[in-house]
């Protein structure tokens, strides 16, 4: 179910990644299902965790297009997972949403869309402890590496319990078929 590409970027390139991540202003609370509200009913019932942080730099539907950098370092990552899988017929980028994560962040169960010709990359952009549960299954953060999914498979993202923080991308594509 989970395909796993290694070595798409540079060490280098992954660190001006989290630069450029740790220096955007554009960060807001995650929330994967729920309320948007949510976070104040945990502030007032004083629970200690979140569900991390998320910034989107490109949705295509919603004609949203803010980060030219992020944007670009995306592309790049959907085009080698597309080109190396070999598997998909005209394949399209609808999202890239970046996250981060701390020791007190954990996921909810969720899917990035239901449609059968919807599948999910999701980019780890240096090495943690913390990582993505897909279905019954844990991938702990590998640097530079992808894993590959369908959309409609329920997953969550892990926050770290020795490292500090994770940081990672998701894309979201849809295409035409795939080829078996």
């Amino acid at each position: 179910m989970v395909e796993t590409y290694s070595n798409i970027l540079p060490k280098a390139v992954n660190k001006l990644i989290l630069e450029e991540l740790c220096n955007s202003c554009r960060w807001r609370l995650a929330f994967d299902k729920g309320p948007r509200d949510i976070y104040v009913s945990m502030l007032l019932n004083k629970v200690d965790k979140d569900f991390g942080w998320n910034m989107r730099s490109y949705h295509r539907t919603e004609h949203f297009d803010e980060n030219v950098k992020l944007n670009t370092w995306a592309q790049v990552i959907f085009y080698h997972v597309i080109e190396t899988s070999k598997k998909f017929i005209n394949p399209i980028p609808i999202r890239f949403n970046w996250n981060y994560y701390n020791k007190s962040s954990t996921g909810n169960f969720h899917t990035d869309s239901e449609n059968p010709n919807s599948y999910s990359i999701l980019y780890s952009i240096h090495d943690t402890d913390g990582g993505v549960q897909v279905a019954d299954s844990f991938y702990k953060d590998i640097e530079g590496e992808a894993k590959l999914f369908p959309s409609s498979v329920e997953h969550k993202g892990v926050g770290p319990t020795n490292n500090v923080l994770r940081f990672n991308l998701n894309i979201v594509f849809e295409c035409d078929a795939t080829i078996r």
